[in-house]
């Protein structure tokens, strides 16, 4: 079964649409048959082509080998992989409520127990928050570097 983008729903195609036409045509010039041409792939990334591209995560994807360049694999693969996120999520990111313990001077989310799940769980979502504000500092720098460029290159050669 070969995976292709869903077109968004009535409303929303009405309101991106301008966004809407450029996927389609990127996903249906690289992507459209069933093996895709991997040195054409490579060029027109290389060449800058794809600057401002919705579809530059599933070409890192295909020209970093997490997906094959036959489509059809797609589909299995990005089953298994999500299966995989979601157990790796659920395995490392434990509620400390779900933990059953008899000593609450440990498993108390006032204890400063260094063995206190609590503690753990208190630390991690202390880098989460710090690693979410980086990646949205960064998004921040990425969406407005990107905005200067197609500001700058915005005739059809350049995109």
């Amino acid at each position: 079964m070969l995976v292709t983008p869903k077109p968004p729903s009535m409303s929303s195609r009405q309101t991106t649409s301008h966004f809407y036409v450029p996927f389609l045509e990127d996903w249906n010039d690289l992507f459209g048959g069933t093996t895709i041409d991997l040195s054409n792939l490579e060029n027109r990334s290389l060449s800058g082509l794809l600057k401002g591209s919705q579809i530059r995560s599933i070409v890192w994807r295909v020209l970093l080998k997490c997906l094959p360049c036959n489509r059809v694999e797609w589909e299995p693969i990005l089953a298994r992989s999500r299966k995989h996120y979601i157990d790796l999520k659920t395995k490392l990111m434990k509620n400390p409520r779900d933990e059953e313990s008899a000593n609450l001077d440990v498993n108390n989310p006032l204890s400063l127990q260094t063995e206190s799940p609590w503690m753990k769980y208190f630390a991690d979502s202390k880098l989460r928050e710090s690693i979410n504000k980086d990646v949205e500092r960064t998004m921040k720098w990425a969406t407005n570097d990107s905005r200067k460029s197609n500001s700058s290159n915005s005739s059809p050669q350049n995109r």
